[in-house]
């Protein structure tokens, strides 16, 4: 059972609570809180336009790369089981199955090698001699 005049008083003293000036202490701490969200959101806001300019530049890039190497370039492909061969083992095995392709025919065999032998001397060293 609250009186009149201490109920009265009560709502006095929450009105001014409520209505009170905040302290220095405060206005320079929200000032500050306020500072670092402003340099937060700059710091993102730039982050996010550099990793848009990365993404076009990335994006031009593989596209003048692939204008000069090809369109779907193989990457990454590596089998370290498969034998090696070398380039000059390649070259032979493609120079032998042409030379098994050409001479399937009797024919086209005998005269391109009897053409050849006639125009070639027999020993190498002539050939170097006769260029001399």
């Amino acid at each position: 059972m609250i009186s009149q005049s201490s109920h009265r008083r009560l709502e006095e003293m929450q009105n001014l609570y409520d209505t009170r000036p905040s302290r220095n202490e405060d206005l320079e701490l929200v000032k500050q809180l306020q500072e670092q969200c402003m340099m937060k959101d700059n710091a993102i806001r730039k982050a996010a336009e550099d990793m848009k300019f990365y993404k076009l530049e990335l994006i031009n890039r593989e596209e003048n790369y692939n204008k000069v190497f090809g369109v779907k370039p193989v990457i990454g492909i590596f089998n370290p089981l498969e034998k090696k061969v070398s380039s000059y083992e390649g070259k032979r095995r493609r120079k032998r199955r042409d030379r098994r392709r050409r001479t399937w025919g009797p024919r086209a065999g005998s005269a391109k090698r009897s053409s050849l032998s006639s125009r070639r001397p027999n020993n190498h060293m002539a050939s170097i001699v006769m260029c001399s």
